[in-house]
């Protein structure tokens, strides 16, 4: 008697199923090889970042030191009210380069629609910006 082979077939919930097992493994794969590569990122910033200063520079007065005692004498207050200041300050800058942004393609469409309007008008000599262009 020879070995016969199964002539089932398999069917194809089989086949998703077998999938199914599959795809979730290589996804758990994945996930806990993310897992690995933003621990050993967090482990490398830290002791290079970290560790390692702190223990070569023991006992010597270095950059380190000037740099944790200046931050130590500033005060919060004053870091507060420069950051405030710098961030209104970029805030307006903004608001007023789209201002004008917004007021040029206003008024090169007002001006398109009138001369087509009236062909004849003249202009007033102020640019887009409103100053006035010297001819």
């Amino acid at each position: 008697m020879g070995s016969a082979k199964s002539s089932r077939k398999i069917t194809k919930e089989e086949i998703e199923a077998r999938t199914q097992i599959w795809v979730r493994a290589i996804d758990f794969a994945e996930s806990a090889f993310r897992g690995f590569v933003v621990v050993a990122c967090v482990f490398t910033v830290v002791y290079f970042g970290i560790y390692r200063p702190i223990e070569i520079s023991a006992g010597k007065s270095t950059a380190i030191n000037y740099a944790v005692q200046l931050l130590a004498d500033v005060k919060l207050h004053v870091w507060l009210a420069w950051g405030a200041a710098l961030g209104c300050s970029a805030w307006a800058l903004q608001e007023r380069r789209k201002r004008l942004s917004e007021r040029k393609e206003k008024d090169e469409r007002i001006q398109k629609l009138e001369r087509a309007m009236d062909p004849s008008r003249t202009s007033s000599g102020l640019s887009v910006a409103g100053e006035q262009q010297l001819e």
